[in-house]
């Protein structure tokens, strides 16, 4: 007896998710939304937390061990979010696959994106605000790892920025897909862990991550100024960096993902759709 999905049962369960996504109210997809956003705001302050400290004479030390623990601490955020229901933009780029089917319209689609990206932002901001704004809890040495991560991400160029965004929501969104095969809590834990491990220690660019990371940063910036020597926190650069960010985790969910597991598993196989 398989303990897992086999790829294609995994295609169908993907588009059978997309229709689910794309059923929600509009008040309740916003809250799931916001809940995410907070969620994966947790992760990234968690990550914040165990990246601080692994400097000797202000140069990395355990370089590749630091990244590792960053990246497994992050981990715990996909948890959140999938084990617990929330609504998460980057998932939610896995919808083409029952929109290729006919099960839900483009409009829908795009509809549901515009919510689930604007919750995922309003649930980050909420937090940033009151972990970095607020408690206390950055203005001493996480506050200065705080500022560190933000700057490198604000500092990006557009490209650098978009082509990571594509990396980021490629092995995102294939956790997911591994958490959808697993049939039971501990099998879905593991299959968050190791690719979102990967992930983030990797440095890729995460849309809803940074919209907690960046502004965390900008609201610690004036007790750490040493962090940011060129000023590269700002709100421009942060809506920059949610712009291509936004549009890289798109191409590598939506195309290198959902639309190559349809391809493959589904297009031929039919189904009545609707509109």
């Amino acid at each position: 007896m398989n303990t897992y999905l086999t790829p294609p049962a995994i295609a169908e369960e993907m588009v059978k998710l997309g229709v689910k996504k794309a059923g929600h109210s509009f008040g309740n997809l916003l809250i799931l939304s916001i809940m995410a956003g907070g969620f994966i705001g947790f992760a990234a302050n968690f990550a914040t937390i165990v990246a601080t400290g692994w400097q000797v004479q202000g140069e990395p030390a355990f370089y590749g061990l630091s990244k590792f623990l960053l990246g497994a601490s992050f981990s715990v955020g996909l948890m959140l979010v999938l084990l617990l229901g929330a609504e998460l933009f980057t998932g939610n780029c896995l919808m083409p696959a029952a929109l290729f089917r006919g099960q839900i319209s483009l409009s829908v689609m795009l509809k549901n994106w515009a919510i689930v990206w604007l919750g995922n932002l309003i649930g980050s901001l909420v937090l940033a605000w009151m972990i970095a704004g607020l408690s206390g809890l950055l203005e001493g040495s996480a506050g200065y790892t705080a500022v560190k991560i933000a700057a490198s991400k604000a500092s990006l160029t557009g490209v650098q920025i978009f082509i990571r965004g594509i990396l980021a929501n490629w092995i995102v969104c294939l956790a997911i897909l591994m958490m959808m095969a697993a049939t039971d809590v501990t099998g879905k834990i593991w299959a968050a862990f190791f690719p979102i491990t990967g992930f983030a220690a990797s440095s890729f660019e995460h849309s809803i991550a940074n919209m907690y990371f960046i502004p965390a940063g900008i609201l610690s910036r004036s007790s750490h100024p040493a962090a940011d020597p060129e000023g590269a926190l700002t709100i421009f650069n942060f809506l920059r960096n949610l712009l291509f960010s936004t549009a890289g985790n798109i191409v590598g969910g939506a195309v290198l993902v959902a639309s190559v597991f349809y391809f493959v598993h589904l297009r031929n196989s039919s189904t009545e759709g609707i509109a």
